[in-house]
């Protein structure tokens, strides 16, 4: 039986979606595939992205959420990130973007050695762009905490960069 993990952030959790979020939509397609076929097609998926969380975070915390859920007599493990829009977040900014920037590229090669102790296909999802009207500054922050476009493609550049390598 397949094991799928979805990690990310808020939305990879759904928040702030109706319907639950990208992760948890493609979670109920596969478990509607397994019923429809007579679990000839069984397949368990984990939508496990956490608001706020960072590719920081999400190092820390791969291995530990995997060993709670990994069935190790089973194969096909399919691991599916979407990781990085926070880290970018004005307030998450490792002193300069070029910082943050490699943060990111280390934490990525991190995530995939942590991934091959277990095994499986790693699958990454750009980063999504924002509506800077709505999140430039964030609404009612005080800060000026921000999510801007130009550090989100760059970020999308650095996550190319490492897939293609």
């Amino acid at each position: 039986m397949p094991q799928v993990f979805f990690f990310g952030d808020s939305i990879t959790a759904g928040e702030w979606d109706h319907q639950g979020g990208w992760a948890i939509r493609m979670a109920n397609e596969v478990q509607a595939l397994a019923i429809d076929s007579n679990l000839e097609r069984w397949v368990v998926a984990y939508p496990l992205g956490i608001g706020g969380d960072t590719s920081t975070g999400l190092r820390a915390r791969l291995l530990a959420e995997v060993s709670l859920r990994l069935d190790a007599d089973e194969s096909g493990f399919i691991f599916v990130i979407t990781i990085g829009i926070n880290d970018v977040h004005s307030d998450n900014l490792a002193g300069s973007l070029a910082d943050t920037l490699t943060r990111y590229r280390e934490n990525l090669g991190a995530i995939v050695s942590a991934i091959g102790q277990v095994g499986g296909v790693t699958l990454f999802v750009e980063l999504t762009p924002v509506d800077e009207g709505f999140v430039d500054p964030l609404t009612g922050d005080l800060r000026g905490d921000a999510y801007r476009n130009d550090r989100i493609t760059a970020m999308n550049q650095v996550l190319a960069d490492f897939c293609a390598a």
